[in-house]
This record gives C-alpha cells, sequence and structure tokens, in this order.
C-alpha cells in the first residue's frame, strides 16, 4: 500500500509536532551543555577525524532521541501502518525545534557567526536525525502498547 503526500499531511499532528520540537531543543541544550565539555577534556589525544566523528554522534543522539518520542506520540494517537506514516510530524517538529534554538541562539548571543550556508546544513541535519528517530517507531494501532510493557492478565 502506498500512501501518498497528501495521506501523510493530513495526518498532521500538532502534539507529535510540539513533542518532537520541545524535545530535541532540550535534549541539544543538555547534552551541549553538560556531556559534550566533558568529552572534549577526553577527547585531545584522539585524531582530530575522531573528535569530530565523536561530537557529531553525540550531538545527533538527542535528535534522534527526539524524533523517536516524537514518533511514539504519533502512534500513540493515530497508529503507524508503516514506518513513513508519522515522519511529517516529526519532520516538522524537527524545523519547529532548529527554528527555536536558533531564536534562543539569536537572543542570547546575536547574530551567529556562521555563514547562511552552516545554518541552512544544521537545519537539513536537524531534519535528518529526527526523521531517523521517527522512522525507528514500529508499526502498531493506536493505543498500541509500548514494547517491555505488559499487561496483567486478569
Amino acid at each position: 500500500m502506498n500512501a501518498t503526500l497528501r495521506d501523510h499531511v493530513s495526518a498532521l499532528d500538532r502534539r507529535a509536532v510540539l513533542t518532537t520540537g520541545i524535545a530535541a531543543v532540550g535534549l541539544t541544550i543538555v547534552l551541549s551543555a553538560v556531556v559534550l565539555p566533558g568529552l572534549v577534556t577526553m577527547l585531545p589525544g584522539l585524531p582530530t577525524a575522531v573528535q569530530l566523528l565523536v561530537l557529531i554522534l553525540v550531538s545527533s543522539a538527542g535528535r534522534v532521541a527526539a524524533g523517536l518520542v516524537g514518533g511514539r506520540v504519533f502512534r500513540a494517537r493515530h497508529g503507524v501502518a508503516d514506518r513513513r506514516s508519522g515522519l511529517v510530524s516529526v519532520a516538522l517538529g524537527g524545523a519547529l525545534g532548529w527554528l527555536a534554538l536558533l531564536a534562543l541562539t539569536l537572543l542570547a548571543v546575536g547574530m551567529p557567526t556562521a555563514a547562511a550556508g552552516a545554518l541552512l546544513l544544521a537545519l537539513l541535519r536537524w531534519l535528518a536525525e529526527c526523521m531517523l528517530g521517527g522512522w525507528r517507531v514500529s508499526p502498531g494501532g493506536a493505543g498500541s502498547p509500548r514494547r517491555g510493557y505488559y499487561e496483567e492478565a486478569t
């Protein structure tokens, strides 16, 4: 069964969008303020390419997790027929999170020194990472139980 883009857009869920955006911003701030400074002190002995790879993977983990949470919110409310069903909501949440973090950055430090191309690249990275997390949500009906939780037999 091939779903059209219209089907995906009509199933846009505001709660999944907001959950993804808030989780992406929150996890990015926590990782940047708590985890990455500690990692930077441990990385100087490694080659530069390895340092960059570790920093990219750690910073990406929060947005992948945010996409996963947003995708699960979408599945709980609408059900997921295939792994692509909630991706529009998750992608929009990632874009909203990127825009919110950009606004916070502008308020805190003014215009970033990065070029417009770097900001666009960051947006594309946020979208890809959030969508990767949303794609990891397994198909299931609305209100389907979460994996690992079992109802007691009565």
